[in-house]
């Protein structure tokens, strides 16, 4: 998908670490998505890229996906069950 907005993505397989729910460290295969981008495209596209990382989140039961943006990280979150 980044690469039809932006005309090229590239990924890296890594490892992610984090607190889970039940308070101990998790470690979990993470793969990181670099895209690179003018002002204009990012405005263009942002919508639809957080909506498939909405999508991307569901599909694979993750309780969270970061997005950075201009060396600010941002957080898509998962919504409890029991939220309103």
């Amino acid at each position: 998908m980044l690469s039809s907005c932006f005309g090229g993505a590239t990924t890296n397989n890594c490892n992610g670490y984090f607190v889970g729910d039940n308070n101990r460290l998790d470690i979990e295969n993470t793969t990181l998505v670099y895209a690179f981008c003018s002002v204009s495209d990012l405005e263009k596209y942002l919508d639809e890229i957080i909506a498939s990382c909405k999508d991307l989140k569901r599909e694979l039961s993750q309780q969270s996906i970061a997005i950075e943006i201009d060396n600010c990280l941002n957080l898509i979150w998962k919504i409890p069950n029991n939220a309103n």
